[in-house]
């Protein structure tokens, strides 16, 4: 049986179905593209068979599928589609934790849609190397990259796209510690998200604004943020997002030093990557399980997990920087003083060359405590003297951004509240409009006119009727209101019932007149 829609009207189906991470409608969307019984049909459908792959978590599944609809479109000399496939090739690989294969397929996919002046498609490719940059630590790169985006996406009115790149800014910002501009960029992103009904980005919104709360210390709206990310990850099936916020969760408890919380939702988030594959943001999960099990003594199992790591690709900075944690804890519980020493000082090293003063101050300490064991007294005055001096950086910097942050929230709030204000008098001038016209209008007219059509009906032949009461004035002031609506409710129903049955429409009523015409 021939396909229902048009080549056309399944990839604007495919939009729909990326913007809401829809795996179901991509499985079901390949199915029609390859009951077009074309080639480009065929193309189409490898993709959107590998972009379900990469919402399932299948990374390597995914890239099978993007590889061969990359070769089927440069067959057909479809240039969009093979710039659309270099850059899903692309956000595989950099989901994959390749980012060096990564970052050629999206600089050769922002530059072939360049060439195509794709606007919707450089900024796809921005946002996407904004993440990676961000990755990688190059947090400057990386807001270069999503503020093009965002200004893309603005320029075509593209509201998804708008939506994506507030939430990647206030990523950045989070990280920087700019942490009243991250919520600000997350709060905005997420109320877009929720106006379009975008559940998939309301996910990992609330993701980003959970991880700004667990920064400073509000442990209780972390929580809540990412619960709210959890559920909507489970009922979208986005089990890579899913486990991400399970390992999310874990760290809050840990945190609040709920350790059998922590450890549970750790051993979930692990057991669900495990049947996700390789990927680079497997790592936190493990890693985080890692150092809660080193703390409790279980040593082995920390070891195992460490182990089960030495085959992946780390290029998250954080992660590099919890991995050669985790081995110094292990080598300084085997009494191997001097080698934790040397795995503390790389993890220093990358916390420096990252500009991450937080994590400076935790290497220092920890190579204060070293020092102290190993009777390193220079040692010790040197790394207490460089974690006085960062953590006071780090307070004075955080005094000033919790009071930012209080100013920011009031400000959002009141911005928030003249936006429902704004929304409610919109509404009620659309109900006083549509209560105008269907009061002057046939309902069929009327209901064409707030569609937005516009209504230049030709009618050859038309009958208007008006009927009035006679010695309806005097008779009123002989009669009490609650008669007189009575009256005229009894008169304008036979009125009625005679249009009805004669093809006649009623177009108004006003005091004892009644209107009607007919065509």
């Amino acid at each position: 049986m021939a396909p229902f829609k048009s080549l056309i009207e399944l990839k604007e189906d495919l939009s729909v179905a990326l913007r809401s991470n829809d795996i179901s409608a991509l499985e079901q969307l390949a199915f029609d593209f390859d009951a077009l019984g074309t080639k480009d049909g065929a193309a189409a459908a490898e993709r959107a068979r590998g972009l379900a792959q990469v919402y399932a978590g299948n990374n390597t599944k995914a890239l099978e599928h993007a590889q061969r609809s990359l070769k089927m479109y440069a067959e057909i000399s479809d240039r969009l589609g093979i710039a659309q496939a270099h850059g899903d090739i692309g956000s595989i690989c950099l989901e994959s934790g390749d980012i060096e294969r990564a970052h050629e397929f999206l600089q050769r996919a922002l530059a072939l849609h360049g060439e195509l002046d794709n606007t919707k498609g450089r900024a796809a490719m921005y946002s996407s190397l904004g993440n990676l940059y961000r990755m990688t630590g190059d947090f400057t790169r990386s807001l270069e990259n999503h503020y093009k985006a965002l200004e893309l996406n603005e320029e075509l009115g593209y509201d998804g796209g708008i939506a994506m790149s507030l939430s990647n800014l206030g990523m950045i910002y989070s990280a920087i510690g700019d942490y009243p501009q991250s919520i600000d960029f997350g709060q905005r992103a997420l109320a877009l998200n929720e106006e379009l009904g975008q559940r998939s980005g309301m996910a990992r919104t609330n993701t980003n604004i959970g991880n700004v709360y667990s920064r400073i210390g509000n442990h209780t709206l972390a929580l809540e943020y990412h619960k709210r990310s959890l559920d909507l990850s489970r009922e979208l099936g986005l089990r890579r997002s899913e486990a991400v916020a399970l390992g999310n969760i874990g760290v809050t408890y840990a945190e609040m030093e709920d350790i059998d919380s922590a450890l549970d939702y750790f051993r979930q988030s692990v057991e669900l990557n495990e049947s996700l594959g390789e990927g680079y943001t497997d790592t936190l999960s493990y890693l985080n399980l890692a150092v809660l099990l080193i703390d409790l003594g279980s040593i082995d199992e920390a070891q195992q997990i460490l182990e089960n790591l030495s085959a992946k690709t780390i290029s998250d900075p954080t992660a590099l920087m919890q991995l050669e944690e985790c081995h110094a804890m292990i080598e300084e519980h085997h009494g191997n003083l001097d080698k934790a020493v040397l795995m503390i000082m790389q993890a220093l090293a990358t916390a420096e060359k990252h500009s991450i003063p937080r994590q400076q101050a935790v290497f220092h300490f920890r190579l204060r405590d070293l020092a102290k064991k190993r009777n390193d007294f220079a040692g010790y005055i040197e790394h207490n003297d460089a974690y006085t001096r960062i953590i006071e950086e780090i307070n004075g910097k955080e005094t000033a951004t919790k009071l930012a942050m209080q100013e920011a929230e009031r400000t959002m709030a009141k911005e928030r509240e003249r936006e429902r204000i704004e929304r409610e008098r919109i509404a009620n001038e659309r109900e006083r409009e549509q209560a105008i016209l269907y009061s002057t209008l046939p309902k069929h007219i009327a209901d064409r006119v707030i569609r937005g059509e516009s209504v230049n009906d030709h009618i050859d032949n038309a009958s208007v009727i008006f009927v009035d009461i006679v010695g309806f004035t005097t008779l009123s002031s002989t009669l009490t209101s609650q008669e007189i609506a009575s009256l005229l409710d009894a008169v304008f129903g036979i009125c009625d019932d005679v249009c009805s049955n004669n093809a006649t429409t009623r177009i108004k009523t006003i005091g004892d007149s009644y209107m009607a015409f007919s065509h």
